[in-house]
C-alpha cells in the first residue's frame, strides 16, 4: 500500500507543477504604442497581467525584458516615430523586445500597474525626466485607497468572527429598565435620539446577544435590533410614544436607562377588540350606542321598528338595479356597430393612392485647367457633406453620396499632374482618391454659386487659395474610468469606415458641411491619432475597441475603460 500511495502522491505533484509551468510559458497578451509629445518620445506597453518588466539600452539598442512571455504586435511602432526608433524585433520566446535606436537618448522607465511608460529623452533633453500622466497617478491611488479599504474590512471581518458576542443584559426596575453593555478596550460609543429610535454607534465591527434585552424590554420600546456597516457598527432601540431614556458609562460599563410605561397604557398594548370596533357601523344610530352595547343591550322602540322596516325593501332593489345597467352596456354595442361599419367599408372601395417615388440623386464632375492651377467641381441635386485629407501623395475626398462619378474628365484635365484617380465604396457614400505626381496645395471651398453644400471645388495649385478653418480637440479627463475626446464640430455628416489600400490601415472619416474645417496639425495618443485634414476629422485607431460616435455636438472619441490622455 505504502509504495501504491507514494506513486499516487508523486504523480499529483507531477501534474501540480507541469499545469504551473504551463500556465508561466502562456504568453501575457498586450498592446504596445509610441508617440511623439512635449519635445520626447514616450512608449506605452499595457499587458493583461502584471508582469514584471525591465528596460535598458545596449550601444543603439533598446531591450525590454520581461519576466514571462508576451505577445504584442509592434508591426507600427517602428513607423510610427521614425526620428526615434528605425526597427523593432520580438524574441521568439516572447521574453524581449529590441528596437534599433535612430538617435542617442536617456532612457526614463516607469511601471505603473499593468503599464510601463518608457521615454526615450534626447540628448538636449534638461532638467527633471517626466513622470507620470495625472490620469495614471488617479487611477493607481484609487486602486492604493481600494485595496487598503478591502484589507481593513477583512482585518475587521477576521476579528468579528474570532469575537464573541457582547451581550446586552437588562434590569428591571420599579420605574425603568436598564440596559448595560460592557465595552472591550479601544472601542468608543456615542448615544443620540434620532426621532423615535434610539441608537448606540461603535468605532468598531461588534456582534451583539440581544436575547435578554428583548424580553425584558417594556410596553413602550418597539424592537432593539442591530447592524453592522464596515468598521462600524449599531444598536437601535425603537420607542412608543413620549418616553424619557437616558445613556452613561461607568469606566467599561455603558448603561441605558428607559422609563417604564404607565400602568393604564398597557391595556392598549394587548389590542382586545371591542365589538364597537368590530360591528359594522349604523348610519342612523347614535355615536354613544356602541359603547352602550355590550353592558346594557338597547330594548327595541317602535321608531326603530320602522326603521327597520323600511330598510327592509331597500335591499332587493339595490340588488335588483344593477343586472338593467349590466345588460343595457352591452345592448348598445352592437346597435352602435352597424352604424359605424359603413364608414369603415367606405374607403376600402377606393383604391389606394401611390406611393411617393423618390428620384435618385445625381451628380457630376467637371474639371478645368487654368493659370491658378487644375478646379474639380463636384456638384451634387442636394447638400452633401464630404471630407478632404492627404496621405503621402495621395488626396482623399469623402462624399456622403453613392452616386457613381465620371472620373474621366480628371485625368484628362489633370495632364501629368494627376497619376491615378479611383473611387472607393463606404457603407455610406465613397471615397475619391486622387494620386498627385507631384507636390500640391488642396483647397476646399463651396460651390461658387451655392455655399450650401450641393457643389465642392476641389483646387490643385502652387499656392493655398483659401485657409481653411481650424478644429480643436477637447480633452475631458474628470472621470479616468469613463475619459474621452470630443471635437466640436455642429452639423457633421455621415461616419465613413476605410481601410487605406497602400498603407493597409484603417481610417475613420467624419464628414461635415461648409465651411471647410479640419485639424491643422497632426495629434497623436495612446489609443489613437487625429490625423491632419483640410475638412472633416479623420482618426486613425491604435486600440481595436476605439468608438467613435457622431452627434448633435460634434465628434465623441471613448474607450470602455476610458482613453489614455494626458
Amino acid at each position: 500500500m505504502r509504495p501504491a500511495f507514494a506513486g499516487l502522491l508523486s504523480f499529483a505533484l507531477l501534474l501540480t507543477g507541469f499545469s504551473v509551468a504551463r500556465a508561466q510559458t502562456t504568453p501575457v497578451k498586450g498592446a504596445a504604442a509610441l508617440a511623439v509629445s512635449g519635445g520626447f518620445a514616450r512608449m506605452l506597453i499595457k499587458l493583461d497581467d502584471d508582469v514584471e518588466t525591465d528596460a535598458s539600452v545596449a550601444g543603439n539598442v533598446l531591450i525590454v525584458r520581461f519576466k514571462r512571455p508576451v505577445e504584442i504586435d509592434i508591426s507600427r511602432l517602428a513607423d510610427s516615430v521614425p526620428d526615434y526608433v528605425s526597427s523593432a524585433r520580438r524574441d521568439p520566446d516572447g521574453m524581449a523586445i529590441r528596437f534599433a535606436l535612430a538617435r542617442k537618448v536617456t532612457l526614463n522607465a516607469m511601471m505603473a500597474g499593468e503599464r510601463t511608460f518608457i521615454d526615450l529623452l534626447p540628448d538636449t533633453w534638461t532638467g527633471l525626466p517626466p513622470g507620470l500622466p495625472q490620469s495614471v497617478v488617479r487611477e493607481l491611488a484609487e486602486r492604493a485607497r481600494t485595496a487598503e479599504r478591502a484589507l481593513r474590512q477583512q482585518k475587521a471581518s477576521v476579528d468579528t468572527r474570532k469575537r464573541a458576542p457582547l451581550r446586552l443584559r437588562a434590569a428591571v426596575q420599579p420605574t425603568f429598565v436598564r440596559f448595560s453593555l460592557e465595552l472591550p478596550d479601544g472601542v468608543g460609543v456615542s448615544s443620540a435620539l434620532v426621532g423615535q429610535k434610539f441608537v448606540l454607534s461603535f468605532n468598531a465591527p461588534l456582534t451583539f446577544d440581544l436575547a435578554d434585552a428583548i424580553v425584558a424590554a417594556p410596553a413602550n420600546v418597539g424592537a432593539i435590533s442591530q447592524r453592522s456597516e464596515g468598521d462600524t457598527s449599531a444598536i437601535e432601540i425603537a420607542l412608543i410614544g413620549d418616553v424619557d431614556a437616558r445613556a452613561f458609562r461607568d469606566d467599561k460599563i455603558f448603561m441605558i436607562d428607559v422609563g417604564a410605561q404607565q400602568a393604564e397604557k398597557k391595556p392598549q398594548q394587548l389590542g382586545a377588540p371591542k365589538p364597537a370596533v368590530t360591528a359594522p357601523p349604523i348610519k342612523d344610530a347614535p355615536a354613544v350606542r356602541s359603547e352602550v352595547e355590550p353592558e346594557q343591550p338597547a330594548q327595541p322602540t317602535s321608531e326603530s321598528i320602522a326603521q327597520l322596516v323600511a330598510r327592509e325593501p331597500a335591499q332587493p332593489q339595490t340588488k335588483v338595479t344593477p343586472p338593467p345597467v349590466a345588460v343595457a352596456a352591452p345592448v348598445a354595442i352592437p346597435v352602435a356597430m352597424p352604424v359605424a361599419m359603413p364608414a369603415a367599408v367606405a374607403p376600402a372601395s377606393v383604391p389606394p393612392a401611390p406611393e411617393p417615388v423618390v428620384a435618385k440623386s445625381s451628380a457630376s464632375v467637371d474639371a478645368r485647367r487654368s493659370s491658378d492651377g487644375l478646379k474639380i467641381n463636384f456638384a451634387f441635386a442636394s447638400p452633401t457633406p464630404a471630407a478632404l485629407f492627404r496621405r503621402a501623395d495621395v488626396m482623399w475626398l469623402v462624399l456622403d453620396t453613392e452616386t457613381a462619378f465620371d472620373l474621366a474628365a480628371i485625368k484628362r484635365e489633370g495632364g501629368a499632374l494627376i497619376g491615378d484617380v479611383s473611387a472607393l465604396k463606404t457603407a455610406r457614400g465613397q471615397a475619391v482618391r486622387i494620386r498627385l505626381n507631384r507636390p500640391q496645395l488642396a483647397s476646399l471651398t463651396a460651390g461658387d454659386t451655392d455655399a450650401s453644400g450641393k457643389a465642392w471645388t476641389l483646387t490643385f495649385a502652387d499656392a493655398a487659395q483659401t485657409a481653411p478653418q481650424a478644429l480643436a480637440l477637447m480633452r475631458n479627463v474628470v472621470d479616468p474610468a469613463h475619459a474621452k475626446a470630443t471635437v466640436p464640430l455642429a452639423g457633421a455628416g455621415q461616419l465613413h469606415k476605410l481601410v487605406d489600400p497602400d498603407a493597409g490601415d484603417a481610417l475613420i472619416v467624419v464628414t461635415a458641411p461648409p465651411p471647410p474645417r479640419g485639424f491643422v496639425r497632426r495629434q497623436d495618443f495612446v489609443e489613437f491619432s487625429v490625423l491632419e485634414s483640410i475638412h472633416g476629422v479623420v482618426v486613425q485607431p491604435n486600440a481595436d475597441d476605439v468608438s467613435v460616435n457622431v452627434d448633435q455636438d460634434g465628434i465623441v472619441l471613448s474607450r470602455p475603460g476610458g482613453l489614455t490622455l494626458s
